[in-house]
């Protein structure tokens, strides 16, 4: 059995980071007085009187859970390294791709209305899938030194 060391807590940070962003809104745009808040979670509309209304993006939340779960079964997979290793390969493929997604949809959803009357903000939370990926990325690495350990150490038996 592998002692998990610092691949765990690179995971574990990457999920609590996908996470966040399933909720925190990334950007947020006006038309007329309106703010319009975007995240995966749904589109929140603030109103010039102060009500808040949220349209949920209901394939995009499910794609987000499922993106946090699958970092999770990473995690989880720590006795097999090898497996832990083509997990974290393919949960870098599905945050990318998921991020890629959402940014296009993001920036359809703001050149679908007027350009003369939008202003628009990109939010920190934005970056956080790019952190998410450079976090699995330190991981695979913490997981290829721990599988060269262990062939040291079998070699040496």
């Amino acid at each position: 059995m592998v002692i998990q060391r610092l691949q765990s807590l690179y995971l574990f940070i990457a999920m609590v980071l996908m996470a966040v962003f399933a909720f925190v809104p990334s950007v947020a745009y006006s038309v007329d007085g309106n703010e319009f808040l975007l995240s995966p979670y749904g589109i929140t509309t603030l109103g010039t009187d102060g009500a808040s209304v949220t349209n949920p993006l209901w394939a995009y939340f499910a794609v987000a859970v499922f993106v946090v779960l699958f970092i999770l079964l990473t995690i989880v997979k720590f006795k097999n390294l090898k497996l832990q290793k083509r997990l974290a390969w393919l949960s870098i493929l599905l945050v990318l791709s998921f991020a890629v997604s959402f940014g296009l949809y993001a920036s359809f959803v703001v050149s679908a209305i007027d350009a003369n009357a939008v202003s628009c903000d990109i939010k920190f939370v934005a970056l956080l899938p790019l952190l998410a990926v450079i976090l699995m990325a330190m991981a695979i690495g913490r997981i290829k030194a721990d599988m060269k350990l262990l062939s040291d150490s079998d070699r040496l038996r």
